[in-house]
């Protein structure tokens, strides 16, 4: 679809970007940091275990913040619970996620958009500079931001840090 096309295809109202060929550029990519973690749930598709893999990459191997905002899908880092993802449940809830149902509203009675974009929840959840503990203070809060769905359960807070999170920001060592 060229971008005329598409542009037609939205009423007449122009893109505000072009549009993405999916082919060549996936929209979201996960990228496993790890599969340490104590809880091992059943139904994880992680096959977690209580330490790091000795062959897991390290951080040095990996690709800094700024060198992740720089690649051609450095849009889609930063993608978490809330933040380019939201989730409605069967019976019209409107949550950031499947694994964090707080509900922000409900698609009976709310307007979607309206709730992604002005909700209290969605509000705080794309906003890394509210994160608290480790996550409010690591320098890849912008690019990773933790899950929110553990700090949920953890802390009764989806702006909490993630407890199964291993890395420490440079700020505590």
């Amino acid at each position: 679809m060229n971008h005329a096309s598409a542009t037609a295809a939205h009423a007449g109202r122009p893109l505000r970007h072009a549009p993405r060929d999916f082919t060549r550029t996936p929209m979201n990519v996960y990228w496993e940091m790890t599969q340490a973690c104590a809880l091992a749930c059943r139904h994880c598709r992680a096959e977690a275990m209580p330490h790091a893999h000795p062959h897991q990459l390290t951080h040095e191997e990996g690709l800094s913040g700024e060198e992740i905002r720089r690649t051609p899908i450095g849009r889609g880092f930063g993608v978490r619970d809330g933040n380019g993802i939201m989730f409605v449940s069967n019976t019209g809830e409107i949550c950031p996620a499947g694994f964090l149902p707080v509900s922000a509203g409900n698609v009976k009675r709310d307007d979607i958009v309206a709730i992604y974009r002005e909700s209290p929840l969605f509000a705080s959840l794309h906003d890394p500079k509210q994160f608290k503990g480790r996550c409010g203070r690591c320098e890849f809060k912008m690019v990773c931001g933790g899950s929110r769905a553990r700090a949920f359960v953890a802390s009764g807070d989806p702006l909490g840090e993630d407890p199964l999170c291993p890395y420490e920001p440079a700020a505590l060592n």
